[in-house]
């Protein structure tokens, strides 16, 4: 036999019934359309800040700045900063010094890698680092893009390049001695690449006269030298006596660093083209 329900509490059932369902219905509409909603996207911003000009052969700090654009807080972002890389083999090397980095930062894989926190809507963080630019052939370009585990299809703001507007040093010769080292590969582009093998180096004397003649160690060897106007280069050829006179032999042209008394460039092989040595002239 059934309990029968006494008149006030049937009339309260009754009361809540509609409220209960409305309730009911509303949490089943929002599960619906939160499943219906299309994940979150942002709009990341990479920005890579470079004086306006840089010395040669010093450290010098750029600046990566990341923004959120969108209204959407972003995962967690990552950024990439690429340097142009050395010529040599196996073994491949950032052309250039890396150094202090910001503690959300690593060198793995010749490549600047940053791990950053979230950043909400409209937020911005920003990290440096050092650059230290060789003398080279090769254009020293870098390139920095961000990305983050949220989706960003807005793509065309993920990267930047800045490419280092070099200055070099006043270093102005009338008569010297010079010593060289040196290297030798293929399609080398900086006295850099030597230093990554110093056991692969070797070296020579000579003298730079006053009248612009070198004087060399080495028998059946000459050559002559120049400066440009703002005495930031050193140019040199030499030339071996075969016997029928004097042959050119190489070509050297070079560029005054800091902090040393030294050019570095390169200097080519008139009957090996295919080959360059690299050069490091120093004065005393």
């Amino acid at each position: 036999m059934k309990a029968r329900r006494s008149p006030a509490r049937r009339n309260a059932f009754r009361r809540a019934l509609p409220a209960f369902l409305a309730a009911t219905a509303l949490g089943c509409v929002s599960a619906t359309a939160l499943a219906a909603r299309p994940p979150a996207l942002v709009d990341l911003s990479v920005r890579l800040i470079a004086p306006a000009t840089v010395n040669i052969a010093q450290a010098t700090s750029y600046t990566v700045t990341v923004s959120n654009l969108s209204q959407q807080s972003s995962g967690d972002i990552s950024v990439q900063v690429r340097f142009a890389l050395s010529n040599t083999s196996p073994q491949v090397f950032i052309l250039g010094a890396v150094t202090g980095l910001d503690p959300r930062c690593s060198l793995g894989d010749n490549m600047l890698n940053c791990r950053l926190a979230p950043l909400g809507r409209n937020g911005s963080t920003s990290f440096n680092y050092s650059y230290t630019a060789p003398v080279s052939t090769k254009p020293l370009q870098m390139t920095a893009s961000v990305s983050a585990t949220t989706a960003d299809p807005a793509l065309g703001n993920n990267s930047a390049t800045v490419l280092p507007s070099l200055v070099y040093p006043s270093l102005p010769i009338t008569q010297s001695g010079i010593n060289v080292r040196a290297c030798t590969g293929t399609a080398l582009t900086s006295f850099y690449e030597c230093t990554q093998f110093p056991s692969s180096m070797m070296g020579f004397s000579a003298l730079l006269k006053a009248d612009q003649s070198i004087e060399l160690v080495q028998p059946g060897y000459s050559g002559s030298w120049s400066q440009n106007a703002a005495k930031t280069s050193l140019s040199m050829v030499l030339y071996e006596d075969q016997g029928q006179g004097p042959v050119q032999v190489s070509t050297f042209s070079g560029w005054a660093i800091n902090g040393a008394r030294c050019f570095h460039g390169l200097a080519t092989h008139t009957q090996s083209p295919n080959y360059v040595s690299p050069y490091e002239v120093c004065l005393p």
